[in-house]
Formats: structure tokens, C-alpha cells, sequence
């Protein structure tokens, strides 16, 4: 009978490194460009005031009415038969009497009545 000796035989296993590197943290970038706090902020719509009719001061027969343009694109509004430009998110401000017809071109015209009590009225322009 034979015995053969066979010395222990240790096996080397590579082991990844017990203390990984991580990439450095990095903020990350603005999702938005907010502008800064107390300046004027360039995306604000732009008021311009007209006066359509006589007199410019506010009585019981007229009122102050606002046109604003949220399309995203130029469109034409033609108020009380007068056509105006209105660029995008951009406003007209017109003094005009309580009630008016108004109409963006290739819609249908709007007749709006403002209240009595009511000293400003909006309207608001979208797709």
C-alpha cells in the first residue's frame, strides 16, 4: 500500500477593495435660469395702455380692461372694430366702455359685459 503525502495548497481569491471609492458629490445644475431676487424677471408680460373712445378718465359708463396674451405666439385682437397687435405674453390695457365686442382673428367675435361695481376687467387670451 502507498501513501502519498499532499501538502495544504492555499487558493489566493481577489477580494474587490473593502473601502470603494465614490465619485465626488457635485451639485447639481439649475433645472430652470431663475432670474435674481428684486429684478425684473424679462419673461413678465409687457402692459401697454390705450384709450379707445373719448375721455381717459373712469366714469360709471366705462372701465379699465385688460387683454392678455398667453397663445405663446403674435395674434391680432381686434376691440371694438379696431384691430390692435398683441404679442406674445404681452398685455393691452384700454380704457373702453362696460360693454364691448372684441375677437382674435379667425375666431368669433365676444360681446362682454363688465358690472357696474367692477373698475377693471380681464381677458385672458389661449389656445
Amino acid at each position: 500500500m502507498y501513501y502519498y503525502y499532499c501538502p495544504p495548497t492555499a487558493m489566493i481569491t481577489p477580494v474587490p477593495d473593502a473601502y470603494p471609492k465614490y465619485a465626488k458629490p457635485t451639485p447639481a445644475p439649475p433645472s430652470s435660469v431663475e432670474p435674481p431676487i428684486g429684478s425684473k424677471d424679462p419673461r413678465a408680460p409687457k402692459i401697454m395702455a390705450r384709450s379707445i373712445g373719448a375721455g381717459d378718465t373712469a366714469s360709471k359708463e366705462r372701465c379699465r380692461v385688460g387683454f392678455w396674451n398667453l397663445t405663446g405666439r403674435d395674434v391680432n385682437v381686434t376691440i371694438e372694430g379696431k384691430a390692435w397687435p398683441l404679442p406674445k405674453n404681452q398685455a393691452l390695457t384700454f380704457d373702453i366702455e362696460r360693454q364691448f365686442t372684441w375677437h382674435v382673428a379667425g375666431r368669433t367675435p365676444r360681446i362682454e359685459r363688465v358690472p357696474a361695481g367692477q373698475a377693471a376687467f380681464e381677458v385672458i387670451i389661449r389656445e
